[in-house]
């Protein structure tokens, strides 16, 4: 598996240094007084996996078919490189040959110089490798360049030579070369200049050289006494540019021969390779200290720390893929993924404010850094941090429409999400969208009306909302005349209360939802009248005892339906009010105990209440009867003599009885005595001798029933007391009694 190290800077070029978690804040070395800020972010990665161990690649170009091919200089060999790191090496026949630099050639395959071997190299895209060897020995071949497609021919330098070389790719390859009017210049890189000519660097004698495709070194441009110069390749400002490894500088020259060097910031950095980069900009490789720089036509550098110490970068390039790729010494490929800077505007939210349930169009605005590439991605628009859509971009720009914005307050953001070349960003500050409730128009219906006291009523609310989604929730509060009656969870739009307790009467009935998050409250209009009239009611009458006897309670109960019955009840004997009792349970009760003696035709009149119509009972027939009495006789004493006085006492139950006795002895007449808080008395004497059968007749009297008492025979003895003067006939206690 590849070991890749990724690092990715977030470099603010200002004028002091500072760092925090993230970002990177350097110092710059400006030309002139000048101050620039700059937002920049690359991902370096490395790539080692299919390396040979030690084999030092230096130079790298970007191949025909898509991928990156590099020189391994300790190995000898030619290895390629795909965008997504995988690597494939190919041996070159000869032996320690040191491979220095490579190019794609005119003819669509890879050409490389051989440092040591002394050859030219071509290498097809499938790996096939074949060497031409330079006339000169110990040439030691290093930097090699297409030629303009009209000369058709590549171009190199002879390190040792001290000569420029030319080979053609087609036909019958022989090697020109041709001398550089310097001795022991030592040539090392070449590039092709605007005007066709080639341009290359003379690093013992510091100097830029210029030749025409003729082989004519028409010029030498002295440097600084020590520059060095290595690398070079021509700019996107129409410049040659070049590094000084020494003189630690980036240099540019124009076509005309005009110099100016730029100070790398990092001393001794051992500047070595340079190339156009895809953003505008040049970029070269700091073998000596482990960086890559960026250099920009106006000349301000960045420096960017290489992940892995002591990488020695040597040769970049900028790859097919739109990458920077370089080879690292130390035995590995880097890839820079650059990302230019974007600034995102979240431009329209219209409308705000909103109204629930409404369409609400959010456009971002991409502002990219650099005009080319166009921008590509996606823009992902966010509510208070959360994302509500992800929309491709359409030119610099994307749209999003949202229904679903609840009611309140809402942080917009846009953020754009980046692509290969560009860097993500977010919309500053956030655009507050409010968000209103939605309306609602609630609607009552109730149902029986007229209803009757009792029964059970419906009341349907529909809740209409002004949008149609999402669904409502919530609540209905059902209202009586401004009183509540009951509260009920929507279900769908609608809220149903049934209600048996209404009271009999007029009532003014609403209904009002209670709102939710996203709509508004609402209340029916106009109210609703129900009338609800009393229910009817039935009395029924019972009576008990029934017979009754006179002076005995008489439980007269009516019992009304519906129990919830209140009020009164009045009873009637005949017509005639006997007496009144108040409802409960349904019920009320009198208890009578004066009913005369005979037939009573009783009813219950219910009079009704609030809710209730009132009710008569059926007749019910009472029969009150005379009260049953019984008699008893006590004598005494008893045997008696003859002309013995004897008391005769009667007790009558009920002891109420009024009336008199009438005392007998064989079957006649002894007397008669008045009944006295039930009792009678009669007192006489019997002179004759013989059983006497004594009996006592109670008549009855008023509401009381005659009875007989029980028989007493009494013994009178022969012997006895003589006969009185008044013949036997005496008066005792208050009765009168005959002498038999």
């Amino acid at each position: 598996m590849n070991k890749i190290f990724k690092n990715v800077f977030f470099l603010l070029l200002f004028i002091h240094f500072a760092s925090f978690q993230g970002m990177i804040i350097r110092t710059l070395h400006l030309p002139g007084d000048c101050c620039i800020s700059h937002l920049y972010a690359i991902i370096i990665t490395e790539f080692s996996a299919g390396l040979s161990t030690g084999s030092g690649p230096s130079g790298i170009t970007a191949g025909p078919d898509g991928n990156v091919w590099f020189t391994e200089n300790n190995a000898s060999k030619i290895g390629k490189i795909t965008p997504d790191g995988t690597i494939t090496e190919f041996s070159i026949p000869t032996a320690s040959s040191e491979p220095l630099g490579i190019t794609e050639g005119p003819d669509g395959n890879l050409w490389f110089t051989e440092g040591f071997g002394n050859n030219i190299g071509r290498i097809t895209t499938a790996g096939v490798i074949t060497e031409f060897p330079i006339p000169t020995s110990g040439s030691s071949p290093h930097g090699i360049t297409a030629g303009p497609v009209s000369d058709g021919k590549l171009w190199f330098t002879e390190t040792l030579a001290n000569k420029i070389g030319r080979i053609p790719t087609a036909g019958a390859i022989v090697i020109t070369e041709f001398p550089i009017p310097t001795s022991d210049s030592a040539p090392l890189g070449i590039t092709l200049g605007p005007d066709g000519n080639l341009w290359f660097t003379e690093s013992k004698a510091d100097k830029i050289g210029q030749i025409t495709t003729a082989g004519v070194i028409m010029n030498e441009f002295t440097l600084a006494s020590g520059s060095a110069p290595q690398g070079i390749t021509l700019g996107p400002d129409g410049n040659l540019w070049f590094t000084e490894k020494l003189g630690n500088n980036i240099g540019r020259i124009t076509p005309e021969g005009a110099i100016t060097e730029f100070s790398i910031p990092t001393s001794d950095s051992g500047p070595f390779d340079i190339t156009a980069g895809p953003d505008g900009n040049l970029w070269f490789t700091e073998s000596l200290t482990n960086q890559i720089g960026q250099i920009t036509t106006s000349g301000v550098i960045t420096e960017f720390p290489i992940p892995a110490p002591g990488s020695a970068p040597e040769g970049i390039t900028k790859g097919p893929d739109d990458n920077l790729w370089f080879a690292l010494f130390s035995n590995a490929i880097g890839k820079i993924t650059q990302f230019r800077t974007t600034t995102t505007t979240l431009t329209t939210v219209t409308p705000n404010p909103a109204t629930f349930g409404q369409s609400v169009t959010l456009t971002a605005t991409v502002t990219p850094s650099t005009a080319s590439p166009p921008l590509t991605g996606t823009v992902e628009f966010l509510d208070g941090g959360v994302s509500i859509g992800v929309v491709t971009l359409s030119g610099d720009q994307a749209t999003l429409i949202v229904n679903t914005f609840t009611a309140g307050i809402h942080s917009l953001t846009a953020e754009y999400n980046g692509d290969e070349n560009f860097m993500s960003s977010t919309s500053s500050p956030p655009v507050i969208l409010t968000v209103n409730q939605a309306s609602t128009t609630t609607t009552l219906t109730v149902a029986p009306n007229p209803a009757t006291f009792g029964q059970s009523v419906t009341l349907m609310a529909t809740v209409t909302p002004s949008t149609a989604s999402p669904p409502l929730t919530g609540t209905v509060e059902f209202l009586d005349g401004g009183v509540s009656i009951g509260v009920v969870t929507l279900s769908g739009d609608q809220a149903t209360l049934i209600v048996n307790t209404f009271t009999a009467g007029i009532h003014s009935l609403t209904a009002e939802y209670n709102g939710d998050e996203n709509f508004m409250s609402s209340t029916s209009s106009p109210p609703v009248i129900l009338t609800v009239n009393q229910a009817s009611t039935t009395t029924t009458l019972t009576v008990a005892p029934n017979p009754a006897t006179f002076g005995q309670s008489v439980t007269l109960m009516a019992s009304v339906a519906p129990s919830a019955s209140t009020g009164t009840m009045q009873f009637f004997d005949g017509g005639v009010f006997i007496g009144t009792g108040t409802l409960s349970g349904g019920k009320a009760t009198l208890t009578v105990n004066s009913f005369a003696v005979g037939a009573h035709s009783l009813t219950a009149v219910y009079s009704g209440d609030s809710n209730f119509v009132g009710s008569t009972s059926y007749p019910v027939f009472l029969t009150v009867r005379l009260i049953a009495t019984t008699t008893k006789l006590v004598v005494e004493p008893k045997p008696v003599k003859r002309n013995q006085t004897v008391t005769l006492t009667v007790s009558i139950t009920p002891s109420s009885a009024t009336g008199s006795v009438t005392f007998y002895s064989n079957c006649k007449l002894l007397g008669v005595a008045t009944v006295s808080n039930g009792q009678a008395t009669l007192t006489t004497c019997f002179p004759h001798r013989g059983k006497k059968s004594l009996i006592a007749y109670y008549s009855g009297a008023n509401q009381f029933i005659g009875s007989i008492s029980n028989s007493v025979v009494l013994s009178v003895g022969r012997k006895g007391f003589q006969k009185p003067d008044h013949g036997c006939q005496f008066f005792a206690y208050g009765a009168r009694g005959v002498v038999y």
